[in-house]
């Protein structure tokens, strides 16, 4: 079906994409496969067959290439005008050599295989039509770059007005509601000034409060309205303040609440843990105080009559398959029963909420916010506050960060740019970036986030007490918000864990079990509110290092691999 749904007519080309797919399909996840057929069979195959009809192999005329490779540089989709008529608009493919090297790869391959397959793929390993030269990317890099600079310089501003706002509308909303509800059907609702009063609906669902509007008679929902604003103020701040993968909100489950218990304190703090998603890296996140009244909020919503959060499947988009039940934080009652939400349910909650803060961009349209905008506003605005980029590298589980390093340089004012020198008053300074693995001094290559070659023998302490209730986890993650980190100096705890990730590397890695790091950090608020006076956003302070759950400064860095039974390996 990924070959089939392009109808190409030469039966032995298109027998060939589907055995090529076959080969590469142990080594890639279903997305990766989808890409692949979209671009080998669809924006590759189908297009020469329209631009030469009958041709039956892959040594391609250089004018049909040539032509092919034009059109390629183009995207052209249809759009309804202004008048209801549909338009056809072109605009530039900015992926254009993405797709050249995933067909220069599929001819590469296969005369690779002829050497070792000639009776299979020896017929068809002819020269490539696309030279090493047509697939550089170091100007598609950096103007790539540019465009990622410019978004978080738009959003990164207006990012406390659109929280605002959320937040308000969901007080508003969840007020309207309760005034709704204790109004009779026909009267008018209080607080409105007689602008709304309780809609008469016989037929409609008993859990269902509707309203109209006095002046134009107009119905609305109100127990949508507010649901709709609940959920899009929690997409929100969780995706702000933990930085986290779309695909890794939509995955948090109440049993990704867990604590640790410091072994110097016996103080209990709360963490969330990340599920592996795109780099099959696990993480601990400390959890604020902020974080904690938002996923207290949102399990208080979804417990059941007996307390219990509901079991919900949800489908995985990426792979196309149903995952197994799990207590998900964001699910949302449908009818009688509980759906996990999908991508397009927050991006478009999303949406409706930024269509009532009536922000615009500089060319007056409406701003757009995707959640990866909120990850790459969170790593930023660490780093622009002094939080060193290793750090914040293993707390988004990043192998690197290069990329937001230069979008830093390049958002800050030429005064407040960091330098290499700095105040006690100023707290520690940022490393400098590192350009490649580091060499220990008996010549194994360490961790980039590693300070020194050596790890301490001293054991891991992994977090072993079963979960807290989420009241308990509110109070404790305030209490761990006034803790003070030692000697006033950065330090993190990083550690590995022996849980196997099934998911296939998308990069075209096996499905083995791979070790993954988790990293125990959060930010240090100065205040309840993560929003300054003056509009920026800090959550991260100079002043106050982040608060670390480990108390010797000594374990910076550390990597350590325990195998299934919790022993050192």
């Amino acid at each position: 079906m990924l070959v089939d749904r392009y109808r190409i007519r030469c039966q032995p080309v298109r027998d060939l994409i589907v055995d090529y797919l076959r080969e590469r399909q142990p080594s890639l996840d279903f997305a990766s496969l989808d890409a692949i057929s979209r671009t080998l069979a669809g924006l590759f195959w189908a297009r020469i067959e329209a631009l030469a009809p009958g041709i039956d192999t892959l040594r391609l005329p250089p004018a049909v290439a040539r032509a092919w490779k034009d059109d390629l540089k183009v995207k052209k989709r249809t759009v309804v005008g202004p008048d209801g008529k549909s338009v056809e608009v072109s605009s530039p493919r900015l992926n254009a050599k993405d797709e050249l090297m995933r067909v220069r790869a599929f001819y590469l391959d296969i005369a690779q295989w002829a050497a070792e397959e000639p009776a299979r793929w020896g017929p068809w390993a002819v020269p490539c039509p696309i030279s090493d030269d047509e697939i550089h990317k170091a100007k598609e890099r950096k103007r790539r770059k540019a465009r990622m600079d410019q978004r978080t310089r738009e959003r990164l501003p207006v990012l406390p007005i659109l929280v605002s706002t959320s937040d308000r509308r969901r007080r508003e909303a969840a007020e309207l509601l309760q005034a709704a509800g204790d109004t009779e059907p026909g009267a008018l609702i209080p607080g409105t000034g007689g602008a709304m009063r309780r809609a008469i609906a016989p037929k409609a669902a008993g859990h269902l409060i509707w309203a109209e509007e006095t002046s134009s008679g107009r119905r609305r929902n109100l127990s949508y309205e507010e649901e709709e604003a609940f959920w899009a103020f929690a997409a929100i701040e969780v995706l702000r303040l933990t930085g986290v993968r779309n695909e890794e909100l939509l995955e948090l489950t109440h049993q990704s609440v867990t604590q640790y218990r410091l072994p110097s304190t016996d103080e209990v703090v709360p963490l969330l843990q990340i599920a592996p998603s795109k780099t099959d890296t696990e993480r601990l996140l400390l959890v604020s105080p902020e974080l904690a009244d938002v996923l207290s909020a949102i399990t208080s919503r979804l417990r059941g009559p007996r307390g219990a959060v509901p079991l919900v499947a949800a489908y995985d988009v990426r792979e196309k398959v149903w995952n197994p039940p799990m207590p998900l934080l964001f699910q949302r009652g449908i009818g009688s029963e509980h759906r996990a939400f999908t991508p397009t349910a927050i991006r478009k909650l999303l949406i409706n909420a930024l269509a009532a803060t009536g922000l615009t961009n500089a060319d007056g349209e409406a701003l757009s916010f995707s959640p990866h905008d909120f990850r790459r506003i969170f790593v930023t605005d660490a780093i622009m506050n002094g939080l060193p980029p290793h750090i914040a590298q293993v707390i988004c589980g990043h192998k690197s960060i290069d990329t937001t390093i230069d979008t830093r340089r390049s958002t800050l004012p030429r005064r407040s740019r960091p330098t290499g020198r700095s105040s006690p008053a100023d707290g520690p300074p940022a490393p400098a970036r590192s350009t490649g693995s580091r060499q220990r001094r008996n010549g194994t290559p360490s961790s980039p986030t590693s300070r020194s070659g050596k790890c301490p023998s001293a054991p891991a302490h992994a977090p072993s007490d079963p979960p807290a209730s989420m009241s308990t986890l509110v109070s404790d993650a305030r209490s761990s918000g006034r803790t003070r980190p030692n000697a006033g100096g950065w330090s993190i705890f990083a550690t590995t864990s022996s849980r196997a990730s099934p998911r296939p590397n998308a990069k075209g890695g096996s499905a083995r079990s791979r070790v993954s790091r988790s990293a125990w950090l959060a930010p240090r608020r100065s205040s309840a509110s993560s929003i300054g006076a003056t509009g920026s956003i800090r959550p991260w302070t100079l002043a106050s290092p982040p608060c670390v759950v480990i108390d010797e400064p000594t374990k910076v860095g550390c990597r350590m691999a325990l195998n299934q039974d919790g022993e050192q390996v």
